[in-house]
């Protein structure tokens, strides 16, 4: 039997079936997915792996990437909603999400997704400005993303991001962007060297507002940096309670104390140029020339004074001066001052205050009283006071000393301690005594009296100045913003200021107070300083400075919840003790008037 024709037959059919086989066998990868048509009909996914689908054009196999495609849209010619016309090209990264649809929706997905996008990068930005452009990249990336991803979405494509790559313009217009640019430099510059020119003048202004004393910086309300500007709560407020928002009370310590006068050893010596003036007025007391001393120093010192400031105003055209109005009225003051000198001007003065007008020493004093006043009342009104002092450095414990110290030194010489006075003499001279019980209670009272004012004052002051207010608070915060943090640095802002400046004639502490310009802060000084000014000259000079001291204390470290309640209930016993302890002072007076009377009856 012959075998070897069903072996022919059988080898054949084995190897058409394997030809079959590996035609059917198809492979995807992981990235990638089959879109199967079986005889022109759509049938699902094949992939990724290893799949089969049948041969013999029976089956027709699209393989669509999933990958993120990165398109790079052609340079379009554009012209913008100004008229100015520009080249573009952008980038465009898509992703096929449906591959079914990318193959049945569309004829060529790339290519589509390529003309929409040249479309739509023509059309959008056709409807922006040259400015936008350029400076709303951004804006306007997302909506070339908007618009393209919206259109494309039916054909199984998102469209991630649509960046344009890069704006050329025509070479006029470059030119002309650059001479704008080149314009705006120019206009800054010029700005900025005003503004330099504009702080220099202030230079010289910066240290005569500083001449401030204390009483110009009153306590404010607890809550009221939070309501006119709640970014302040961390910063440190002029006045107020410290210590329930956590700012500073150094800055609230100035109210009775100081502005930031001297900074340096060199300002105090500056200060005490009277000194010699006032040693050599003492020791002229009681001489036989002393009429003639009178007239000589006042005269030296306004001399001087209208000296400097003509100086000042002839070479204004050079370096750093003051202000021409500002020496203008240094003159003026000089010439006020020179008028002391003369006895019936003493004389008529002597009607109002009390001084006599034959004392060189008295003399002396008014003229710089009058020196004092004018000066800053000429730094109020022809200088931006509240800016030179943002520009002055903060206030630390030495510079207190340097500040203060001259103060207590002119005093005393004024006194003429070691001159005409010993040092008993000088103290019951000038009042520092043993104050009685009532008069401590008196001047505890009183300051918290000045407190609750200077409370109320503040109020105002922001409900009337609000934009003056801020500007004063941020300017305290500036100069006291050092101190805030050491207890020791705020006793001795209230100790010595209190001390030192009580020697001065109260009234000119409002003149030295030239920080706070024309706000609602001056008036308050001057009824603080005033009402100090009346318990000095009733009781002594030791009470007024504990009541100076006490009210800078209080300014300083603040009050609230209950330790303002029981401030309160101390207040009111105090002032009840003090009605007390004057009711019983007069009694006995009144005691003895009575039988005077009836006896003259």
């Amino acid at each position: 039997m012959d075998v070897g024709g069903p072996l022919i037959v059988f080898g054949v059919i084995v190897l058409l079936a394997l030809i079959v086989a590996f035609s059917s066998l198809r492979i995807a990868n992981e990235y990638e997915r089959g879109v199967v048509f079986r005889l022109g009909r759509l049938i699902p996914l094949k992939g990724p792996g290893l799949f089969f689908i049948i041969p013999f054009g029976v089956d027709r196999l699209v393989k669509i990437d999933l990958r993120t495609i990165t398109l790079e849209v052609p340079p379009q010619e554009i012209i913008t909603s100004d008229n100015v016309t520009a080249k573009v090209n952008a980038v465009i990264y898509f992703q096929v999400v449906d591959a079914q649809r990318a193959v049945v929706q569309v004829l060529n997905f790339i290519n589509a997704t390529s003309q929409i996008a040249q479309t739509t990068l023509r059309a959008t930005l056709g409807q922006s400005t040259l400015d936008e452009l350029l400076g709303e990249r951004e804006k306007i990336n997302l909506t070339l993303q908007k618009i393209i991803d919206e259109t494309t979405e039916p054909w199984g494509i998102k469209v991630a991001v649509v960046e344009i790559k890069d704006v050329e313009l025509p070479t006029t217009m470059q030119r002309a962007m650059a001479k704008q640019a080149e314009a705006e430099r120019e206009k800054r510059a010029k700005i900025i060297n005003a503004d330099g020119e504009f702080q220099a003048a202030q230079t010289l202004d910066a240290g005569r507002d500083r001449r401030g004393e204390e009483h110009d910086h009153r306590p404010a309300d607890p809550d009221r940096a939070h309501r006119a500007d709640p970014g302040r709560e961390g910063q440190v407020d002029r006045r107020g309670d410290a210590g329930r928002t956590g700012q500073a009370p150094a800055a609230r310590a100035q109210v009775g104390l100081t502005g930031n006068l001297f900074l340096d050893a060199s300002d105090a010596v500056v200060l005490l140029t009277p000194l010699p003036m006032i040693i050599a007025a003492n020791s002229s007391v009681g001489r036989s020339w002393e009429a003639h001393a009178s007239g000589i120093l006042c005269g030296l010192l306004a001399g001087s004074l209208f000296l400097f400031g003509a100086i000042d105003f002839a070479s204004a055209g050079s370096g750093v001066h003051n202000p021409p109005a500002v020496d203008i009225a240094v003159m003026i003051t000089a010439l006020a001052a020179a008028a002391v000198a003369s006895k019936p001007v003493r004389d008529f003065a002597a009607r109002l205050i009390p001084i006599d007008p034959s004392n060189p020493v008295h003399a002396l004093a008014l003229a710089l009283a009058v020196i004092l006043l004018g000066t800053q009342v000429a730094a109020i009104a022809f200088t931006d006071v509240l800016t030179s002092e943002l520009k002055a450095p903060a206030l630390t414990v030495p510079d207190l000393f340097w500040q203060e110290v001259p103060f207590l030194v002119l005093g005393l010489a004024g006194i003429g301690l070691w001159i005409r006075r010993d040092a008993r003499a000088a103290a019951t001279r000038v009042g520092a005594v043993v104050p009685q019980w009532w008069q401590l209670a008196l001047a505890v009272s009183a300051a918290g009296v000045f407190f609750a004012f200077s409370l109320g004052s503040d109020r105002l002051s922001h409900l009337l100045t609000p934009a003056l207010a801020n500007q004063v608070d941020k300017t305290t915060a500036h100069l006291f913003g050092g101190l805030t943090s050491d207890p020791v640095a705020l006793i001795l802002l209230a100790l010595v200021p209190g001390v030192c400046e009580e020697l001065l004639f109260p009234v000119l502490f409002t003149a030295i107070h030239t920080q706070y310009g024309v706000s609602l802060d001056a008036p308050t000084i001057l009824i603080i300083a005033l009402g100090l000014g009346v318990i000095r000259k009733y009781t002594n000079t030791t009470t007024s400075c504990t009541c100076h001291v006490a009210y800078n204390l209080l300014t300083g470290f603040g009050l609230s919840g209950v330790y303002q309640q029981v401030a309160i209930g101390i207040e009111v016993v105090l002032i009840a003790a003090v009605a007390y302890a004057l009711w019983s002072r007069r009694r006995p007076a009144e005691a003895v008037e009575v039988p005077e009377e009836v006896a003259v009856r």
